[in-house]
């Protein structure tokens, strides 16, 4: 597909939009989760264990993580000792008010036990539901799920100035999971679209960035494997028309949260080599002007549906992102 029709695309893409109501900022944006990742257990090869780190500075109360879920996982359990799947199940992990938790250096896990549907190394979202609590730890009966990217690594990813909190994007197509074969780290789904080597539409990856640096930077480019061309977009409304089109960057002043979201800016996925699967997740590198450059996994999702367990019939004939 040349940049022609992808410029048509985009075009139809940005009008369809009109069509769309922008997606809420969802409950979730104020629990910062970054450091995600996953590696195999020592003792089984079916089981993962999961770590990231948990900020609890924007809530003005204590939280706790109370569960996790995944489409591609039989069993998921809290796990507290020295962070290994071997260790003592827990029924939660509580998040005092103010603090940062590491769980691996707090010897906390997630251990997930992935299904067959899964191919080993392969990214998975991951539900995480929090428990909102009193200040004497007690529930106050409400929750709050936070879906995350998880990719599998030799070791934790090193720390960053930037903070790159709740990234998504909406799946493509949807998935019989009673069928998924994943084959070579692709997906050998009947698609009728791709068969007849029709373009499939673009998607947007939506964000909260921060800059916890000394000094000022910019987002300068993207790129990811699933898609031929990766842009930085902005959407905006001139005498009640949506237009949508390519920027050079984005300033990221000091402590100031930048919002990739529907209706603003957001990464466009343009030329996909494959559909987007709900419950998988895709790798995303973001390039800043000081040249650090950040690979993050971002779960596909739609959080205007509900999440990833809901029973919805999804229609994503026009809702690719936006």
């Amino acid at each position: 597909m040349n940049r022609k029709l992808s410029a048509v695309l985009l075009s139809v893409f940005a009008t369809l939009l009109l069509l769309i109501l922008p997606a809420q900022a969802h409950e979730a944006a104020d629990i910062y989760i970054d450091g995600v990742w996953a590696t195999p257990c020592q003792e089984t090869n079916d089981i993962t264990s999961v770590f990231m780190t948990v900020d609890n500075t924007a809530v003005d109360h204590p939280i706790a993580l109370i569960g996790a879920s995944s489409p591609f996982a039989e069993h998921i359990h809290l796990v507290e000792g020295d962070g290994s799947c071997a260790e003592g199940i827990t029924e939660r992990i509580v998040i005092p008010f103010g603090e940062r938790m590491n769980f691996r250096e707090a010897s906390y896990a997630i251990a997930v036990e992935m299904n067959e549907l899964h191919e080993a190394g392969e990214p998975f979202s991951l539900t995480l539901t929090f428990d909102m609590l009193d200040n004497d730890l007690n529930s106050d009966g409400m929750t709050v799920d936070v879906v995350v990217g998880v990719p599998i690594l030799d070791e934790a990813p090193a720390s960053s100035d930037i903070l790159i909190v709740t990234p998504w994007v909406r799946p493509t197509a949807m998935a019989d999971m009673s069928d998924h074969d994943h084959g070579e780290g692709e997906h050998a789904h009947d698609n009728e679209e791709m068969a007849m080597g029709m373009p499939m539409f673009p998607a947007a990856v939506y964000l909260r960035l921060l800059n916890r640096g000394e000094e000022p930077d910019r987002l300068i480019a993207a790129s990811s494997p699933v898609a031929e061309i990766t842009e930085i977009h902005q959407t905006t409304v001139e005498d009640d028309v949506m237009r949508m089109g390519e920027i050079e960057g984005l300033d990221l002043p000091v402590d100031e949260w930048m919002a990739f979201e529907p209706g603003g800016y957001h990464i466009m996925l343009v030329n996909l080599q494959r559909e987007l699967f709900e419950g998988e997740a895709i790798p995303l590198t973001l390039t800043f002007e000081s040249g650090t450059e950040l690979t993050i996994t971002v779960p596909v999702y739609d959080p205007t549906m509900g999440g990833m367990d809901d029973d919805h019939d999804h229609d994503h004939s026009h809702d690719h992102g936006g």
